[in-house]
């Protein structure tokens, strides 16, 4: 936890993106479609965020799911 508080401390304006990253489990295409109305900090989720990536060739669907706002990454956020 450590070097990931270092890493994004060291982001500046992307500090957010950093601790989002580190600590939801998402992928960066999930994180950079999130926008405001996607989290619900009263349950602790990051609303409609798409898990898979729709591949013409492997035909892989993409299914909106509600992704974890840990305990640890909580405070972090609300901070915003």
């Amino acid at each position: 936890m450590a070097e990931l508080q270092d890493l994004a401390d060291r982001a500046g304006a992307y500090r957010l993106t950093i601790l989002v990253l580190g600590l939801s489990g998402l992928r960066f295409g999930e994180c950079a479609a999130l926008c405001v109305r996607s989290v619900d900090l009263m349950r602790r989720r990051l609303r409609g965020v798409r898990v898979g990536v729709r591949d013409q060739r492997a035909h892989d669907l993409v299914h909106p799911e509600d992704a974890p706002v840990t305990r640890r990454a909580h405070p972090l956020v609300t901070d915003r």
